[in-house]
């Protein structure tokens, strides 16, 4: 029997079952470097700005170091962001995947040695999309109905090279594959012919994280709306409940990103070993 959406999704329930610990505190210690990257590069930029005032006043080659400070500073945020959120994906999908039990610092190591491979296969694929857009704009121009047709086709042609390079990550970060192109084309090799239950399955868990959403966030977002709109402030309880809510949300979404790549990974290999029944008996 081959990949089914019932197959993935008791996968995926079963790997966050089985390790709920492990996963959310290595979502948690991510998270806790991506707020350090954000306080850290915020004091350099801060301080960069301070000295580079201080040493060129308001001089033309001053405000142009800063300038140059700033813009160094974000690329730099952004590249460190890529890398952060490529070692956490690595790192879960190490933990979550039914084929091997890492310790948590085995998978925290493993997440970090994904990096270069996933960046370098981002960067590919962001090339290769920029290069599509590019195309697709100079055939159809601005607001023209093939413009619109093109889009849509851009679109969906993104959706099926997502189902069909889902699990690039377990590649790297379970099998130890390295090598951009080669787990851009093993992912395409893996995935043939599956692209349609991979795609349902990720609907399917689309769909009940959004509803989770409106049940953690939405009730304690009302009184956020109304401060901005210049109305009362919520109350701290209520402000408190929303980010945990927030929390709580961006946890359980990614545990469950990683876990389904893992799972997908683990069933196109044949060594799951769970079914529905299990799962849910």
């Amino acid at each position: 029997m081959g990949l089914t959406v019932g197959k993935i999704f008791s996968g995926v329930i079963t790997a966050i079952r089985q390790r709920p610990g492990s996963l959310l505190g290595m979502w948690a210690a991510y998270a806790a470097l991506f707020v350090a990257a954000i306080v850290g590069l915020g004091l350099a930029v801060g301080i960069g700005g301070i000295a580079g005032l201080a040493s060129g006043g308001e001089s033309g080659a001053g405000l142009m170091a800063l300038g140059a400070g700033v813009v160094i500073a974000m690329i730099a945020f952004y590249v460190l962001y890529l890398a952060l959120m490529m070692a956490q994906y690595g790192a879960l999908c190490a933990l979550a995947s039914p084929l091997q039990s890492p310790s948590f610092g085995e998978a925290f190591a493993t997440g970090w040695r994904s990096v270069p491979t996933l960046l370098g296969a981002t960067l590919l694929l962001a090339l290769v999309y920029i290069i599509v857009l590019s195309i697709v704009t100079a055939i159809g121009g601005e607001g023209s109905a093939i413009s619109g047709i093109l889009s849509l086709v851009v679109f969906v042609a993104i959706i099926y090279f997502a189902c069909r390079l889902i699990v690039m990550v377990p590649l790297v970060a379970v099998e130890g594959k390295r090598g951009p192109i080669n787990i851009i084309r093993q992912s395409w090799d893996m995935t043939r012919g599956n692209a349609l239950p991979i795609f349902l399955s990720v609907l399917v868990f689309g769909v009940l994280l959004i509803v989770m959403a409106l049940v953690l966030i939405l009730p304690f977002a009302g009184g956020l709306g109304g401060m901005m709109m210049g109305g009362e402030g919520p109350a701290f309880a209520s402000l408190a409940l929303f980010f945990v809510g927030i929390c709580v949300f961006a946890a359980l979404a990614t545990m469950v990103q990683a876990a389904l790549g893992a799972v997908v990974h683990a069933e196109l290999n044949g060594s799951t070993g769970v079914n529905v029944e299990e799962t849910f008996g």
